[in-house]
């Protein structure tokens, strides 16, 4: 059980993880300013931050609230 809960974790955490480093990319942010997002240069980073921040906790199982929060902000 306890490999399934690990796994479970691993992919979970990938998804925020992956989106988090997408974020840091100018095409993404180039996006998000054409699509009227206000400071795209400073949002879409620190969103990505957020993302990052939440995944690895996730996926470390530290301070889990905090990083659970963190990723309810970013969604």
């Amino acid at each position: 059980m306890s490999g399934t809960i690990l796994l479970s974790r691993i992919f979970f955490s990938m998804i925020f993880l992956i989106t988090g480093f997408n974020n840091f990319s100018d095409a993404t942010i180039r996006y998000a300013a054409n699509q009227g997002v206000p400071y795209a240069g400073l949002f879409v980073p620190l969103a990505g931050l957020l993302a990052i921040f939440g995944g690895l906790s996730i996926l470390f199982g530290y301070r889990t609230k905090i990083g659970a929060w963190a990723l309810v902000v970013f969604l």
